[in-house]
């Protein structure tokens, strides 16, 4: 149970709490297959294993526009460690991920919304 304590902080910190995203300094206009990625893991992290979590994760990274492409791959790169290889990380490292996801966060639920609101015609 240890070991999966870091896999759910980690996977849980990316859409845990979608409501306090801020603004982003970012104005690139992410791909619909990021935006539908980022949907279903909101939708489905909550209850997956963390096998399925990890999924939802790497779906996310080979999805990511480039400008969200490091942070994706070093959530992901967490994600690896703690349900692949098993690895204990330490709260350095943790702290490192759960950063890279929370940024990850921020931006592509802002970014996916702007899309949202674009292609419904409701403006920004």
């Amino acid at each position: 149970m240890r070991r999966l304590a870091p896999v759910l902080i980690l996977a849980l910190a990316l859409f845990c709490s979608a409501a306090a995203c801020s603004n982003s300094s970012s104005k690139a206009t992410p791909p619909q297959s990021f935006c539908a990625a980022t949907d279903k893991l909101d939708s489905q992290i909550a209850n997956a294993t963390p096998e399925q979590q990890l999924e939802l994760v790497r779906a996310l990274s080979t999805t990511a526009p480039p400008d969200l492409k490091a942070k994706a791959d070093l959530w992901l790169e967490g994600m690896e460690r703690v349900v692949v290889r098993k690895e204990q990380v330490s709260a350095a490292e943790r702290k490192r991920y759960e950063a890279a996801a929370t940024d990850l966060q921020r931006v592509a639920i802002q970014q996916c919304k702007i899309l949202q609101k674009n292609r419904s015609g409701a403006g920004i």
